[in-house]
């Protein structure tokens, strides 16, 4: 004779938990002896009673009706980004929620026991061997994967609340709310691995964040897509929004703070590149807008003070003639009108080419009088050759101005050579002609002969003077042609001058 199932009772037994200190009443309608299942399960476990104050687990045959559409090859997983923890769809449906007056999502670990307990106590009241297979199955999923999961997800999300508390702390940075940004995109697999691989390369302005991201990707995993949704990617884009506003003033505000000189000049470009390939993208065109137009005004204003500067310097060029222009060009720094906007760089272009030009007609003055002024004599010879010296050394900036110049300087040479040829010529017999510093020697002792000296050593050899008033020199292993140049003889090793 099968007996009779046994009845439910009508009045749901009253069961007292205790955690502690403190006792909570609390009203559970469950199968018959699982309300003490439900006390002796959270008092082995050490978990706080008060989880069973809104789970109330239902009759059997109401357990019935649910464990029959139970299977465990239907698998859903709570988190869209991980897949530590899967279990059977119809913990996570609305009927569980409905029978249970708790979505399976938020139960604790004393929840699970209850539940478990329950569901025991149903198997064993069926006769029908299919439900009680499947409340084994059921009793097996809930003592493992369900209260893992629940163990997991109560303190990941203190722990996700607490790193978004420790975020909102930190000072605005565009790092910052490159983070935030992407968290709010983190509720599925690619925006998180996005957001981890921000996490992982924090700038140092933001790296008060590294920490509390950290923190926050690990307890991610264990949180279910509402869960991310209300505690993470909604409130990082609400953050990020409030936030846009004071990033942008911070980086406008850093701008200002970059001094007016040619390192500010570097930095302020810096800035511009470093905005364009970092940060751009982190904002709404009248953001970037806005910043780009502070880069530029403030690049301007650099360049400015940096322009006048320059312009001021150059007016104070050297005006003498060895090193005018190079002054001038080293005045003019090119390199830095380079870093300059193109209104300030053309400014200062035109000013080094109104100097160049000033200071170019005070030397042809100058320069002009001083050799129409020059006696026909050997030291204005030299002068002049000194003078064409320097006129070569010029930059190639003063290239327009250096064949102007040397043509003057040859044409006056021409003409105070020719007067001091006219005061030297005559017969070289007699005539002696000796380098500055004494090693080389020339004596001409009559109208063919002349001894060559070179340090103690003195040789014989014979010479001619040729009609256009050159010599040349012929002897052992030698065959020389001097060209007279007023009291100075030039094609020898060294010029030699005469001196008797």
């Amino acid at each position: 004779m099968t007996p009779a199932p046994r009845p439910v009772s009508s009045e749901p037994p009253l069961t007292v938990a205790h955690s502690g200190a403190a006792s909570v009443a609390v009203i559970a309608r469950v199968a018959p002896g699982a309300a003490s299942l439900v006390i002796a399960a959270g008092a082995s476990l050490g978990l706080p009673a008060q989880a069973a104050q809104t789970l109330s687990p239902p009759s059997c045959a109401a357990m019935a009706e649910w464990a029959a559409r139970f299977n465990r090859d239907d698998e859903w997983r709570p988190s869209p980004i991980s897949d530590r923890h899967r279990f059977a769809r119809l913990f996570a449906e609305e009927e569980t929620t409905r029978q249970f007056g708790k979505p399976m999502v938020d139960w604790t670990e004393a929840d699970v026991q209850a539940v478990r307990q329950s569901v025991l106590a149903c198997r064993r009241e069926t006769k029908d061997r299919e439900l009680s297979g499947r409340y084994n199955q059921i009793q097996s999923a809930l003592s493992s994967r369900v209260i893992n999961f629940a163990r997991e997800s109560g303190p990941a999300r203190e722990r996700a609340a607490a790193a978004m508390a420790k975020l909102a702390d930190v000072p605005p940075s565009p790092a910052l709310l490159r983070l935030k940004l992407l968290l709010a995109k983190a509720g599925n697999l690619e925006g998180y691995r996005d957001f981890q691989r921000a996490a992982g390369s924090l700038p140092p302005q933001a790296m008060a964040a590294a920490a509390p991201a950290r923190e926050l990707a690990t307890a991610m995993r264990a949180l279910t897509a509402d869960d991310l949704a209300r505690i993470v990617t909604a409130p990082a884009e609400k953050a990020a929004a409030g936030m846009r506003e004071g990033v942008v003033s911070a980086l406008i505000a850093d701008l200002g703070k970059i001094p007016a000189d040619p390192n500010g000049l570097v930095a302020v470009q810096q800035a511009r590149a470093s905005f364009a390939r970092d940060d751009a993208d982190l904002f709404t065109p009248p953001e970037r807008q806005r910043i780009e137009t502070a880069i530029t005004q403030h690049h301007a204003a650099i360049g400015e003070a940096i322009a006048t500067r320059l312009i001021d310097q150059l007016g104070k060029s050297s005006t003498e003639l060895d090193n005018a222009f190079t002054d001038l060009d080293q005045r003019s720094a090119p390199q830095l009108v380079r870093l300059l906007p193109p209104a300030q760089a053309d400014r200062v272009r035109q000013a080094v080419d109104a100097r160049r030009n000033a200071v170019t007609d005070l030397l042809n003055k100058r320069f002009g009088a001083d050799l129409a002024g020059l006696p026909e004599d050997e030291a204005s010879l030299e002068r002049i050759d000194e003078a064409r010296a320097a006129i070569r050394r010029w930059p190639a900036s003063a290239s327009q101005q250096t064949p102007r110049f040397l043509e003057a300087a040859d044409k006056r040479r021409e003409t105070i050579l020719a007067a001091v040829n006219r005061k030297e010529a005559g017969a070289m017999a007699s005539r002696v002609y000796q380098s500055s510093n004494g090693r080389h020697k020339l004596e001409f002792v009559d109208r063919k002969r002349v001894l060559i000296s070179n340090g103690d050593n003195t040789m014989p050899a014979n010479y001619v003077e040729e009609k256009d008033g050159r010599v040349s020199i012929t002897g052992e292993n030698l065959a020389v042609t001097l060209s007279r140049e007023g009291r100075t003889l030039r094609g020898w090793a060294v010029p030699i001058t005469r001196t008797k």
